[in-house]
């Protein structure tokens, strides 16, 4: 089939959020950053899906205690969301 990245980046961020409902963060963890990966690559930074990722990406950091991590990745999905998504209300 044809090459869709936001397809695959929907489906990644779909998989990573779900491992994470599951309670599996390094599967959730890995899903994610490809997400993210195929996003840059191939999609618009000001992409709504990016904000997502971003918080997923944030509450995976924060159920494995990397505060640090967890709070960068919240400030890139509300840099993200204020560019995106707040801008239509």
């Amino acid at each position: 089939g044809k090459h869709d990245p936001e397809l695959m980046a929907t489906c990644q961020h779909g998989l990573g959020s779900l491992q994470l409902l599951l309670g599996d963060n390094n599967k959730a963890l890995k899903m994610l950053e490809k997400a993210l990966k195929t996003h840059q690559d191939y999609l618009h930074a000001k992409d709504p899906l990016l904000a997502c990722i971003h918080v997923a990406l944030s509450q995976v950091h924060e159920q494995t205690a990397n505060i640090t991590q967890a709070l960068e990745h919240a400030e890139k999905a509300y840099d993200n969301a204020s560019m995106t998504i707040l801008p239509h209300y």
